[in-house]
């Protein structure tokens, strides 16, 4: 087996590629996952080892993105994404996630903005389901004249 260094697949933006995922509904009740390659399946362990197929993320990020209208600004984005999450909770079959972030949004006292009130909006939803949110950046080497 290969030793890879991790953060040289980060850096070359290969580390999606050379990751597993799955569902973590396919690994209720087990206590481990294993893999050996990224993108294949993988093994869940408990008492017997089962396979676990690997969901192909790359993929299915492309097909969320088609037909997507991308907004021309970071304001137009933030908009953007508060509705779409606010149409996540109203969807769920978590009737958690919708009760919570119900209660959580009813404790705020929101902002006039629209903006402002986005920003709130996706703040709990954010702390509510336990993702992380960083915004990536390029470094941009000036040029030699």
């Amino acid at each position: 087996m290969q030793n890879i260094d991790v953060y040289a697949l980060f850096g070359r933006g290969a580390w999606t590629e050379k990751s597993n995922f799955v569902r973590p509904t396919s690994l209720s009740g087990r206590e481990r996952f294993t893999f050996i390659e990224g993108g294949r399946t993988g093994k869940a362990f408990s008492d017997e080892a089962e396979d676990v197929q690997s969901i192909a993320l790359l993929d299915d990020f492309s097909q969320m993105l088609k037909g997507l209208e991308y907004p021309e600004s970071n304001s137009g984005f933030l908009l953007s994404l508060s509705r779409s999450l606010g149409e996540v909770v109203e969807k769920t079959k978590y009737i958690g996630l919708r009760e919570n972030y119900a209660k959580m949004m009813e404790q705020y006292e929101l902002p006039k903005h629209e903006l402002g009130k986005s920003l709130v909006r996706i703040s709990v939803f954010l702390f509510l389901t336990n993702i992380s949110w960083s915004i990536g950046y390029e470094v941009v080497e000036p040029k030699e004249t």
